[in-house]
């Protein structure tokens, strides 16, 4: 078959790559991709896999192309100046003192409270922290008392960000986006998403950090108890919907009945553990049963320079057996660049191709989505498990 030259409309290969059952594709024209309109891939069903949920192509088909009209070019002048939670901030919320917005004793989490201090933005930061230590959420709010939901203070917040939304752009995913969330905070993670046009339902155990994301993160306040919260999912309502019960329960009662594009797990205890539930291959099973694509932010004791493993990273490991068993693939992961923590992935569809999801984080990033550079985030140091 005759390639059309740059810039003409014709017809373009298919190419696979990946093994088994699940293989993703590759469309070009020529010598670039960058040459056609419908750029990007497919995901061939796997025994799990329902055709109907996305496009399927037919290995060495051809299909028509009409040029792009322009190419986007991602043009941060400075990401590391202009991003609003940059790590060289963390002095101004970081100071182990501010003043005292929340305090009560959690059963679950220990003493949860939230302190306040001044931003230089003109804002004020809010700093959530489990028993005077573990930090867990950092929020933003501007200089009229409204939350800036795109400065995600922590790096593994916005690997979690990066790597979910290019994942379901890489697999075609429209929005809005159906997104679940395990681990609310103050709802740093939940309002970004939201500002995403994703419907989103975030899902914490404990009421005491629902109850300091209501006050302090202006978050909705929550519906109680597994069998009204799986109702309210059912229902499908409003586009942000906040639950207080046991993750683990809701998602692996809700995998019959409830569907997600995306669930992001971002889950510790009060000693800065991901508790052992969320680790089995009964859960990995659900997670595959009810999502399209899973996100989780682990913490990783492995150094940088380092890969990551199953003897030295054995939550990480556990983990990703259970979701190759759920998902029937091959889960992949990348390091976070500011700290120690790892963001594990996995698809019904396999792992896509670091170029693809490169390339769905720079048209992501076009859209004003990002105010952090996310291309980094979906490859650095990136392995398959």
């Amino acid at each position: 078959m005759d390639l059309p030259s740059q810039g003409t409309p014709g017809t373009f290969h298919v190419r696979a790559s990946g093994t088994g059952s699940h293989t993703w594709r590759a469309f070009s024209v020529g010598q670039s991709s960058e040459a056609v309109e419908i750029c990007g891939v497919f995901g061939r069903a796997g025994p799990r896999g329902d055709p109907k949920e996305r496009n399927s192509v037919e290995e060495g088909c051809k299909l028509t192309c009409q040029p792009k009209s322009a190419t986007f070019q991602m043009d941060f002048k400075n990401p590391y100046q202009s991003d609003p939670g940059r790590s060289a901030l963390r002095g101004e919320w970081d100071t182990g003192s501010g003043s005292s917005l929340f305090d009560e004793q959690s059963p679950f989490s220990g003493r949860v409270q939230v302190t306040g201090c001044g931003a230089s933005s003109g804002g004020s930061w809010r700093r959530l922290r489990f028993n005077g230590q573990t930090e867990q959420s950092v929020l933003l709010l501007d200089a009229n008392g409204i939350p800036r939901h795109e400065a995600l203070a922590f790096g593994y917040l916005k690997s979690l960000a990066a790597m979910g939304s290019a994942t379901l752009r890489s697999l075609g995913v429209q929005k809005p986006w159906r997104v679940l969330l395990l681990g609310v905070g103050l709802g740093a993670l939940p309002g970004w998403f939201r500002k995403a046009q994703a419907k989103v339902t975030a899902i914490d155990l404990d009421p005491v950090v629902l109850r300091a994301a209501q006050v302090v993160g202006q978050m909705p306040g929550a519906v109680q108890g597994l069998e009204a919260c799986l109702k309210d999912a059912e229902a499908d309502t409003d586009a942000l919907r906040v639950y207080c019960c046991d993750g683990v329960e809701f998602v692996k009662a809700a995998s019959n009945e409830v569907r997600y594009d995306l669930l992001v797990m971002d889950v510790f205890d009060g000693q800065g553990e991901t508790p052992e539930a969320f680790l089995t291959e009964d859960f990995g099973q659900a997670c595959a049963s009810v999502a399209t694509c899973c996100v989780v932010n682990l913490t990783c004791p492995v150094p940088m320079w380092e890969d990551a493993h199953h003897f030295n990273a054995p939550s990480a490991g556990k983990l990703a057996d259970a979701f190759q068993l759920g998902f029937q693939s091959k889960a992949w992961s990348v390091r976070v660049a500011e700290g120690q923590n790892l963001i594990l992935c996995a698809t019904r569809y396999g792992a896509p191709p670091e170029l693809y999801l490169a390339n769905a984080a720079e048209e992501l990033a076009s859209e004003g989505l990002f105010a952090f550079d996310p291309v980094r985030r979906v490859g650095f140091r990136r392995q398959e498990w």
